[in-house]
């Protein structure tokens, strides 16, 4: 397990975290301000408590507390993980990054296409989610499925169809949009979808 995080850097996520959660509306905030000297650009500060951290440091910070990223280095030794939606196939590459070093983890992934990291993989197969996943029941210990349930007809099949593929005792790890994130991307009234359903 990582150790905690020393208390200058929990103060900075604080700050960091009450800034994004902050009410104010931007023209409060006088970094964001626009300035009528169009020959200068002004770009917002780094709060004071994270200027003297290197960007290394930020990369390595954010992903020791991602949700994905805790949950993939805690799964059992010799865990057998499928990648469903693989996308560009990142995730093996998780297995030395950072400590813990996890090379015991067996790859398996699908998606659409074949992503060019699918050598990474034990064993990468190319699917339709809608048409089922296709891998053996019962063959792993943890599934990841990170946004793909907005993508397919019926979610609750996929899930079934994910629950059904974890041995006893599997884990999935499933990551969506949130409704509220949702709402905010969705595109004004007046544009008209051209293709697809």
């Amino acid at each position: 397990m990582a150790p905690p995080f020393p208390r200058d850097l929990r103060r900075g996520f604080a700050l960091v975290r009450s800034l994004a959660l902050s009410r104010r509306p931007a023209a409060l905030h006088p970094e964001s301000r626009p300035s009528f000297d169009v020959s200068r650009f002004e770009a917002p500060s780094c709060p004071e408590a994270l200027q003297s951290v290197g960007k290394a440091q930020l990369i390595e910070w954010y992903w020791r507390v991602h949700p994905r990223f805790t949950f993939f280095k805690s799964v059992v030794p010799n865990a057998r993980v499928l990648d469903v939606g693989a996308g560009s196939g990142g995730l093996p590459f998780w297995r030395q990054f950072l400590d813990p070093d996890r090379s015991d983890i067996h790859m398996f992934g699908t998606d659409l296409v074949k992503p060019l990291t699918a050598s990474l993989y034990d064993d990468f197969r190319i699917a339709d989610l809608n048409e089922g996943i296709p891998f053996p029941e019962a063959a792993f210990d943890a599934i990841i499925a990170s946004h793909i349930l907005e993508h397919v007809a019926v979610p609750t099949e996929t899930l079934a169809q994910l629950a059904k593929r974890l041995c006893r005792g599997g884990l999935a790890y499933i990551e969506m949009p949130s409704p509220r994130g949702r709402k905010r991307c969705r595109p004004p009234p007046n544009i008209e979808r051209r293709a697809g359903p």
